[in-house]
């Protein structure tokens, strides 16, 4: 039978995928996405755009996008790597800021995350010993606080990047000799 479609339901609506993020937070209450390029707005959802082009974001040949981790294992590691990285000298002090967040719109869906068009805060999770930032900041956004992460499920990860970092940087330089038509000089 041709042209016959099978009764399909189409939904009333469309969930968004609530998925986990990581910010630098600053003392003055704002969410910075890591790499800078999007401060996040109480009451708004975030849009993506790409800096490189002006297709619309995210874009399936792109890396453009509002980045988003499946589970709360990948925003750890993130968040211990925002953690390792500040510096008390440093002239705007942040801290990482772990939360969920709704995607919606485009959302291209990776094996550990996903790159969406919109994106908008929905819980701040505090970290143990961060928990006033964290408090105030989701009094901002409007958002509940949800359950608190035990700095001991950062610190296995913090010690890992920071043995990293403290490692001497070497260079290997390949030994290409005359068999190679090469040779290498000082």
């Amino acid at each position: 039978m041709r042209g016959v479609v099978p009764d399909v339901r189409v939904p009333d609506g469309i969930e968004p995928i609530t998925a986990f993020r990581v910010w630098r937070g600053d003392l003055f209450l704002r969410l910075h996405s890591l790499n800078n390029e999007t401060q996040w707005e109480p009451d708004q959802w975030a849009s993506a755009h790409c800096p490189r082009s002006r297709h619309t974001a995210p874009d399936d040949h792109c890396t453009c996008g509002l980045y988003a981790a499946k589970d709360i294992d990948l925003a750890l590691v993130l968040a211990a790597g925002v953690l390792t990285s500040t510096s008390p000298g440093d002239s705007m002090p942040a801290t990482a800021i772990v939360g969920k967040v709704e995607l919606a719109g485009k959302v291209i869906e990776h094996d550990r995350g996903y790159r969406a068009e919109r994106a908008r805060v929905v819980e701040i999770l505090p970290i143990e010993g961060r928990s006033r930032l964290t408090e105030s900041l989701a009094e901002r956004f409007g958002v509940p606080v949800g359950d608190q992460i035990p700095t001991e499920s950062l610190e296995p990860i913090m010690f890992r990047a920071f043995r990293r970092r403290r490692r001497p940087f070497r260079m290997s330089i390949p030994t290409v000799g005359p068999a190679r038509g090469l040779a290498l000089r000082r």
